[in-house]
């Protein structure tokens, strides 16, 4: 055991990247995933971002236990410059990224992991399980192999099912990560989808498995978790860059561009009056929108009835549609999950 220990200090093959904002409430349970692996080749590397709960300190126990640990103390900069740090000082042929309030099974690098090394892979991407109130709704895809950017052909399924956006479910190839030059950009919203997004771009060997071994957890209750003005603009160029990336599903492109502006409203109801509301509305209603919602095409009853509503261009209609989702989602959220 201590020749492993050391061969994994020295050389590990998976470095595991946690970013720490406060995390004390969930953060043992996060690193007892980790640190309880099949899979002991790899580092640690938590980077703590300004907290000023006793996150630093659980922290500095777990790294008197475990000489894999490894504590990068930071102002508080954001998930995206830590991520990217990171990256950087990372020391594995691989890396993954988990959050400080979910954690992972057991097998978590032992199967991706393994899989990179079968295929040669650029990227592995497993399942994971949304757990909301203790309900657990797995999501995943079909086992598979594609080369050469070839996971552009699954591009819909996987951004629709919220797979690809994460890079929480992904083990990289540092190799390869490096010399896209892609990096998440900082003070930004929903930077791991531009992210993973981006190195799609570069047509990696990707590796998809079925199997869930990461388990996020979702409280659709807190409001750190909904309005935020910047929202609506960031996820619009997310939507915008995923019609870049796959071109021949404008389509779908086109539906989940209606479906972003559609949740960034339903969000802002945590916040503003309904009149103002109403007002920006409005101002989205433009040319670009119109053309999205006419092109607009994706299976399923629910798309269906977004596009349906969206080709409207009626404030009031998408305004109620937008409010009735928005009591679905944050007071029935298990309802929310199987609509979706």
């Amino acid at each position: 055991m201590l020749q492993m220990e050391n061969t994994c200090i020295n050389s590990p093959k998976i470095s595991v990247i946690v970013t720490i904002f406060n995390g004390q409430s969930t953060l043992k349970r996060c690193l007892d995933s980790i640190l309880n692996q099949s899979f002991e080749n790899f580092e640690l590397i938590l980077i703590n971002d300004g907290s000023f709960d006793d996150s630093l300190n659980i922290c500095k126990e777990y790294e008197k236990k475990d000489k894999r640990i490894i504590i990068i103390n930071n102002e508080n900069m954001g998930a995206a410059t830590s991520r990217n740090q990171g990256i950087k000082i990372a020391r594995g042929k691989y890396f993954c990224f988990v959050d400080c309030d979910d954690c992972v099974l057991k097998d978590y690098l032992k199967n991706m992991f393994e899989l990179a090394i079968r295929d040669n892979a650029d990227m592995v991407m497993c399942g994971y399980n949304k757990i909301i109130k203790n309900k657990i709704f797995p999501v995943f895809s079909k086992s598979a192999f594609y080369p050469k950017g070839e996971i552009i052909g699954i591009l819909p399924e996987i951004k629709n099912k919220d797979l690809i956006d994460s890079p929480c479910n992904k083990l990289y190839n540092k190799e390869f990560v490096v010399k896209t030059g892609v990096l998440m950009p900082d003070n930004e919203q929903y930077e791991d989808t531009y992210f993973n997004l981006s190195l799609l771009k570069f047509k990696p060997d990707f590796t998809v498995t079925d199997s869930c071994c990461y388990n996020y957890y979702i409280n659709y209750g807190s409001t750190t978790r909904r309005y935020n003005p910047n929202k609506l603009e960031t996820v619009k160029n997310r939507a915008r860059l995923l019609s870049e990336c796959d071109v021949n599903n404008k389509g779908f492109s086109d539906y989940y561009f209606i479906r972003v502006v559609f949740s960034s409203i339903m969000d802002m109801f945590i916040s503003l009056d309904g009149k103002e509301i109403r007002k920006k509305i409005n101002n989205e209603l433009n040319n670009e929108f119109e053309n999205k919602a006419n092109n607009a095409c994706f299976p399923g009853a629910l798309a269906r009835i977004i596009t349906s509503v969206a080709r409207t261009k009626n404030k009031w209609l998408i305004f109620g549609f937008c409010k009735l989702s928005y009591v679905i989602k944050y007071k029935f959220g298990r309802l929310f999950m199987r609509m979706r």
